[in-house]
């Protein structure tokens, strides 16, 4: 059993890709910067023209981490207490805490071993009245296809949220285009590392 799950998840070697005179440079300007109101601007006018090609419509968001920003997208929506949001079973503590400070149920769906997608039949049948969101993770940097889920949120009014944390490595991927938020995320254990933040 070990062998095949083993060859499903991908394991890579842990390299942060910076000499380290440009990491403590790049700490240097994090603790001490002195940017006002415009360069925030400049600096969002910025990503946004690096994260979006062509005739992409959406907009984006720099946040300190996915757990931050998804608790602003919770606080933002204000569902009633005892709503339900089905999340991947493989997830992580802080994460679940966010969603408990929101008094929102959590109803877990598990993840196939061979695909790591979260399970369809499982995940349909954890629907009920009371689901507002969905919180499904690729996990390991393995992506899986979120079209059965949207398909089944959007019929529903579910809302669709995509956790991409670990997805990101370069912008030919920036989550399914018809989940409502994609969340990628740039902390220290990440391959793309830029030592923290994240972007919705």
């Amino acid at each position: 059993m070990m062998d095949s799950a083993s060859s499903m998840v991908p394991h890579v070697c842990f390299f942060i890709d910076s000499s380290f005179s440009s990491t403590l440079e790049g700490l240097e300007l994090l603790m001490y910067s002195q940017e006002t109101e415009q360069e925030h601007f400049l600096v969002q006018e910025d990503l946004e023209r690096v994260w979006k090609s062509g005739e992409e419509n959406f907009s984006i968001l720099p946040c300190l981490s996915v757990r931050s920003g998804l608790d602003l997208f919770l606080s933002v929506k204000q569902y009633p207490p005892g709503s339900e949001i089905i999340v991947s079973s493989i997830n992580i503590p802080t994460v679940i805490k966010i969603l408990h400070h929101h008094n929102l149920k959590i109803r877990s769906c598990d993840i196939d071993i061979k695909t790591m997608s979260p399970s369809v039949q499982q995940f349909k049948s954890l629907i009920t009245k009371k689901t507002v969101a969905t919180l499904l993770a690729h996990v390991y940097g393995k992506r899986f296809d979120m079209q059965p889920f949207i398909n089944m949120c959007k019929d529903q009014n579910i809302v669709v949220l995509e956790d991409c944390a670990e997805t990101f490595y370069g912008l030919q991927f920036k989550g399914h285009p018809e989940s409502d938020i994609a969340f990628f995320s740039f902390g220290t254990i990440k391959i793309s590392t830029v030592f923290g933040g994240a972007i919705l």
